[in-house]
């Protein structure tokens, strides 16, 4: 008994720190990939007009076959002035201020040189960051990517919820969570982590779905009534860069169902599912707003 309380009737958990977590080896991987982790903070939640003011990027090494991050090989935070007040919603979020940002400017080079030598970028979110960093940094289009949020079965592994918090306390840490460096560290935190009910490896389960193909489904010219429907399917409403490209779409792994569903629930009956439009995606192509 401690202060009045008994085993089991409580929890203790610690701040993550990569540099000193026992998990991570320092011992060169046999093999070695990098995976560059990274996270940023904006000033809303649209790529086309908001701006990234934070951006942290910490690359990893791992081991090919299992994806055990062996090693910590680089790191770096940066702000950027957004050249705009940034607005009262995004610093209630993130705590960012026009002061703490005057007149910074992200290193291009030195992010650049970061991107070099990854061989895949991870994100929490890459749905989000993902569209971001293409605009502010045209070389991260060029780079596949993988998921955090999405591409490990955090449902099948009994987690009610994917917040990186949550699943960071699940897993005896936290950090200082809606900071890019600590939501970073945070990333490299699930990587490294056992899963509860397969007992598989974080990152080898999120590197099997990065490196599946699957199929991004376009739902051209679906009726307004179907709208949810649709959302309700799990897609996104898409407006392309030109501001005249807009469609329902998902990312599935069953094509064929898929078109047999949108045939049957979206159009009508018996519709022609070779005219709706299915591109194949990778990761070099997940998560971006470009076509696949």
């Amino acid at each position: 008994m401690i202060n009045g309380l008994t085993e089991g009737e409580y929890k203790i958990i610690r701040r993550f720190n990569p540099g000193t977590d026992a998990r991570i080896s320092g011992i060169p991987a046999i093999n070695p990939r990098v995976f560059l982790c990274l996270d940023t903070e904006t000033t809303g939640l649209n790529y086309l007009s908001d701006k990234i003011i934070e951006l942290a990027l910490i690359a990893v090494e791992y081991e090919a076959a299992t994806g055990q991050i062996t090693r910590v090989l680089d790191m770096y935070e940066s702000f950027e002035d957004p050249g705009v007040p940034i607005p009262s919603e995004a610093t209630a979020v993130n705590g960012i201020t026009d002061d703490m940002v005057k007149g910074k400017k992200f290193d291009d080079a030195r992010v650049a040189e970061m991107i070099g030598k990854a061989h895949i970028i991870v994100a929490h979110n890459s749905k989000f960051d993902r569209k971001f960093l293409e605009e502010r940094f045209p070389v991260f289009a060029s780079k596949p990517w993988a998921c955090t949020l999405t591409q490990i079965d955090w449902a099948g592994e009994l987690m009610n919820t994917r917040s990186l918090e949550f699943l960071l306390y699940k897993m005896g840490f936290f950090v200082d969570a809606h900071r890019a460096l600590a939501d970073t560290q945070g990333v490299v935190a699930v990587l490294l982590g056992t899963l509860p009910v397969s007992g598989e490896l974080s990152a080898s389960a999120m590197l099997a779905k990065a490196r599946a193909k699957s199929w991004r489904i376009y739902a051209v010219d679906a009726p307004f009534e179907a709208k949810d429907t649709l959302r309700c399917r799990g897609y996104t409403w898409f407006t392309g860069g030109d501001g005249k490209s807009k469609s329902w779409f998902k990312d599935v792994t069953d094509k064929e169902a898929e078109l047999e569903w949108m045939a049957a629930e979206i159009y009508y009956p018996g519709a022609d599912v070779a005219s709706i439009p299915a591109y194949e995606v990778d990761a070099y192509s997940r998560f971006s707003v470009r076509e696949p």
